[in-house]
């Protein structure tokens, strides 16, 4: 008698029909993370270029990532190339570091030359994402420029004292003291 195969045979054929995986490089891993030398070259071009065009303009990485739909994160990991970039995203950055479009363009050769064979392509979904973040935080910034005028008109009005007002003014420092009763 021929005794079912168990699991553990099972399995062992199953792998054995199974071609092997082949390694992967690298730069295959994930689109956005970086090991070894690529880490220190990016670190070193793209990183010195960002943090330097940053800083001259006395901005902290938050608020960079604010205006370009990123997190501080990953203004961050770009300076330390600890992440690789995507065009989309530095077309961003350049934008937002110049004052024209044609230092926008300059900027932004010099970015793409600096990230080299690292550069990723962006995908629509990632795009939309950005833009999303993008206008969130410019309705909050909007929200709150809001709020602060209102509170700012609010302080500067003259406050407007009704008869009922003083009414219980008086019935209120009467209650305090009986001699100030009203008769």
């Amino acid at each position: 008698m021929n005794a079912p195969p168990s699991d553990r045979d099972r399995s062992l054929a199953t792998r054995a029909r199974t071609p092997a995986r082949q390694a992967t490089p690298s730069s295959a891993t994930a689109p956005g993370i970086v090991t070894g030398r690529e880490r220190a070259r990016l670190a070193a071009t793209l990183g010195t270029l960002l943090h330097a065009e940053r800083t001259a303009r006395g901005w902290s990485a938050r608020h960079l990532a604010g205006r370009v739909g990123a997190t501080a994160s990953t203004v961050t990991r770009l300076e330390r190339g600890e992440r690789r970039p995507s065009l989309p995203m530095l077309r961003a950055l350049a934008a937002e570091l110049t004052e024209s479009t044609d230092e926008a363009a300059s900027l932004l050769t010099r970015l793409t030359a600096a990230a080299g064979p690292s550069l990723v392509q962006g995908t629509p979904g990632t795009e939309r994402r950005r833009v999303r973040r993008i206008l969130r935080a410019r309705q909050a910034a909007a929200r709150a420029a809001f709020q602060e005028q209102r509170d700012r008109e609010q302080s500067e009005r003259p406050t407007r004292i009704t008869r009922r007002a003083l009414r219980r003014t008086a019935q209120h420092s009467a209650a305090l003291d009986p001699r100030k009763a009203p008769r």
